[in-house]
C-alpha cells in the first residue's frame, strides 16, 4: 500500500471514527486529505475502495441515515463500541514477566522500544514492580552487538549469514534460547544439511 493511500484510509477511519452522526459522502470528500482533488467519478471508486479495504482489515464501517424520514441520505461512521479492544488485564506473574522482558531489552538495540511499551502499560495502569525482577534481572541481557539482527531474522524467517569459529554459516534461524548466560541460535545451517 502507498504512503498516500495509507495516509488516506487512515484519515478516512479517524474520521469516521469521530463521529457522533454518520457522516454523507460530500461531507467526507471535504475532511478527509486525500479526496480533495479528485473528480467525481474518481472520488466514488476511491471512496468504495477505501471502505472495502477498511472493512477487510476487520474495521466495522457502518452505513445508516440520521434522518427516518430520508432513509437514502446515506452516511456512514465507526462507532467506538465495535471498534475498540477490551481492557487488558496482567496476573502479577505476567507483569513480572512483561518487565522481566523489558529488563532484556533495556540491553539491546531495542532499549527505545521496551522504554515506550513499559510506558504504555504503565499509563493503562499495569506497572512492573522491579522490586521483583531484581534477582533476575542482571542474569539475562542481550548486550551481543549481531543480538538485534539475528532476532529479528529469527522473527522474519529470514536466512542470516555470519562467521562462526572461522567458517562462513548460511542459517535458517529456527528460533533463539537464552542459556547460562549467552544466546544461542537454533537453526538450519544451509551448508552443513
Amino acid at each position: 500500500m502507498s504512503p498516500r493511500k495509507s495516509e488516506r484510509i487512515m484519515n478516512l477511519a479517524i474520521c469516521l471514527l469521530m463521529a457522533r452522526r454518520f457522516i454523507e459522502k460530500s461531507q467526507i470528500r471535504q475532511v478527509v486529505e486525500g479526496y480533495h482533488d479528485l473528480t467525481d467519478a474518481a472520488f466514488e471508486r476511491t471512496f468504495e475502495r477505501d471502505k472495502d479495504e477498511l472493512r477487510a482489515m476487520g474495521v466495522p464501517v457502518e452505513t445508516g441515515s440520521n434522518n427516518p424520514l430520508f432513509p437514502d441520505e446515506v452516511g456512514y461512521r465507526i462507532r467506538r463500541k465495535d471498534f475498540e479492544l477490551p481492557a487488558i488485564e496482567f496476573t502479577p506473574a505476567e507483569t513480572a514477566a512483561l518487565g522481566l522482558a523489558a529488563t532484556v531489552w533495556e540491553s539491546a538495540t531495542q532499549a527505545e522500544q521496551a522504554v515506550t511499551a513499559l510506558a504504555k502499560l504503565r499509563a493503562s495502569g499495569v506497572d512492573p514492580d522491579p522490586a521483583r525482577l531484581a534477582a533476575l534481572a542482571p542474569s539475562i541481557g542481550a548486550r551481543e552487538p549481531a543480538f538485534a539482527s539475528i532476532w529479528e531474522a529469527t522473527i522474519d524467517r529470514t536466512p542470516v549469514r555470519f562467521g562462526y569459529k572461522g567458517e562462513p554459516r548460511r542459517v535458517e534461524p529456527w528460533a533463539m534460547t537464552y542459556r547460562r548466560g549467552a544466546w544461542y541460535l537454533l537453526g538450519l545451517d544451509r551448508d552443513k544439511a
